[in-house]
């Protein structure tokens, strides 16, 4: 669960949420209010360039021959293959 504390704050916090679902396959709560969902306020241009994405383990040639998508590995993630 990540909270933010402001309106600015809001594109980090969303961005490191959806890294956070992507590495570790959980569901990610981005617990906001009502004030500042609805507060007015200016913020900096966001530098996109800054921005870290992190993608999901996909599974190798090898790992497709006999998928599972549920199973155990070293890292505790499973490689999550791309529906056809």
């Amino acid at each position: 669960m990540l909270a933010p504390v402001s309106a600015e704050d809001m594109f980090p916090i969303t961005i490191e949420a959806f890294n956070l679902a992507e590495q570790y396959q959980t569901p990610v709560i981005v617990l906001s209010d009502q004030e500042v969902g609805q507060r007015k306020e200016t913020a900096e241009p966001i530098d996109a360039a800054s921005v870290v994405l992190i993608d999901r383990r996909r599974p190798t040639e090898k790992e497709l021959e006999r998928y599972t998508r549920f199973r155990f590995t070293e890292t505790g993630i499973s490689p999550s293959a791309t529906p056809a």
